[in-house]
């Protein structure tokens, strides 16, 4: 975990990506932080995506971060 929380972006959420920093092992970070930066490049390609589907499979993986590797 990062001890720059500048770069966590807004206040409301500061607290909750510290618990999960927290709660989390560092592998299952990783790999969310890639598919979502996979994500964000097809939105930024104008990508024909699913909204829907892509907000929940981004929700399911939020809950499934904490807890074992």
């Amino acid at each position: 975990m990062t001890e720059d929380e500048d770069g966590l972006g807004l206040n409301d959420m500061r607290k909750v990506v510290q618990y999960l920093a927290g709660k989390s092992p560092q592998s299952k970070v990783l790999a969310m932080q890639d598919w979502v930066l996979m994500q964000r490049q097809k939105v930024l390609s104008k990508a024909n995506l699913n909204r829907v589907l892509l907000l929940e499979a981004l929700l399911v993986s939020w809950v499934a971060l904490p807890g074992q590797a």
